[in-house]
């Protein structure tokens, strides 16, 4: 019996030993080992991204060996080429990660260069609206992680020198806001709102817009000296906005109290733009005849995207106008273009401000 058991035990040996051989001089086997020593070849050499294809390769060979009941003859390789896998998903996360970062920060240091470059004079909504979400702190911590990470090798020159842009321009404000010849701008466009302004209308409108570049300044450079005092002068430019407006312009008083007691003073002569501003006032004021637009804005205020393209123009106009009773009626009024394929898009009243009685004999 025992020479019976050991005679089975010799012969299934030698029948699994057949079938290794037999599996090994298989084309299956041997394209898979094939592919499967190319991997490892690149593997060793760190070349994961051509490792990674011929893994994909050995693959294909060894679904074929397992369907046919072979995979002890490559249990081993398996084992090794499912921790490759893991070694090669794990770098590609890493780049995809990696590249992600990348493109933040170059988008960051586009819109901050915008900054750069932006001035109180001008209406930038989209760039204010965009630097509201910006992080200096935590921008800082991802340029540093970025620079210390091995794939910054990779970069291209252009996208190096723009990372190390942005770096100097939040971790250096002082030099910044010296660039941008911040606190030059922002105290000039101070002077022109308490100097220059007589309505309520513009000083609210000019407040805002020097509200909205201080805000960009505030987001790069906070903390900055130059930076906290123009916030200290933007609070009380605000406070004393009534005082302003009745400290050396009595206008707004005036038409409170009595209607318009003159007329505004063009700051251009443009016959064509005011017949225009004539025709867009009328069709907003039925019951009423425009009879004349002083355009009071010397130029068109521009609002540009966060790339520096325009997006829209404003300009103020005061028109006068007649009832039917023959009484005559000053609205001050802005008007928008929108820039369009290239061109500014035809006038149309954004907003009006409401209409004050004046003497008819002002116009003559």
């Amino acid at each position: 019996m025992k020479q019976l058991v050991l005679t089975s035990l010799i012969l299934i040996s030698q029948i699994f030993v057949m079938a290794q051989t037999d599996v090994k001089q298989s084309s299956e086997y041997k394209n898979f080992l094939r592919y499967y020593e190319q991997a490892a070849s690149y593997m060793q050499a760190n070349d994961h991204s051509q490792a990674k294809k011929f893994i994909k390769n050995a693959e294909i060979f060894s679904k074929k060996l397992v369907k046919k009941g072979q995979e002890s003859a490559i249990a081993s390789e398996l084992n090794q080429m499912n921790q490759w896998k893991q070694v090669v998903e794990g770098e590609k996360m890493a780049q995809q990660r990696f590249s992600s970062q990348v493109e933040s920060l170059s988008e960051w240091a586009s819109r901050i260069n915008e900054v750069k470059r932006s001035s109180p004079s001008a209406n930038y909504h989209n760039l204010v609206a965009h630097m509201s979400s910006f992080d200096r702190e935590e921008t800082l911590r991802e340029l540093e992680s970025l620079r210390q990470n091995p794939l910054s090798e990779g970069l291209s020159n252009f996208q190096k020198d723009q990372i190390e842009g942005l770096y100097r321009n939040i971790y250096k404000p002082d030099q910044f806001l010296k660039d941008a010849s911040f606190s030059e701008q922002y105290q000039k466009a101070l002077q022109d709102i308490q100097n220059y302004t007589s309505e309520a209308y513009k000083f609210d409108l000019e407040t805002k817009t020097l509200e909205g570049y201080l805000s960009m300044f505030e987001k790069v450079c906070a903390g900055a000296p130059a930076v906290v005092q123009a916030r200290k002068q933007q609070t009380q430019l605000v406070q004393e906005k009534e005082v302003i407006l009745r400290g050396d312009y009595r206008k707004e008083a005036r038409a409170k109290a009595n209607g318009v007691s003159e007329l505004p003073v063009a700051d251009v002569i443009d016959a064509g733009m005011s017949a225009s501003f004539m025709s867009l006032g009328q069709q907003k004021s039925p019951g009423y005849r425009a009879t004349s637009a002083i355009i009071t804005s010397r130029k068109w205020a521009v609002t540009y995207n966060v790339s520096g393209s325009p997006v829209s123009r404003q300009r103020i106009a005061a028109l006068t106008y007649k009832n039917g009773e023959g009484q005559c009626f000053l609205e001050h009024t802005i008007f928008k273009q929108n820039y369009k394929g290239g061109g500014w898009g035809a006038s149309f009243v954004e907003e009006t401000y409401g209409k004050k009685p004046f003497d008819c004999g002002l116009m003559n």
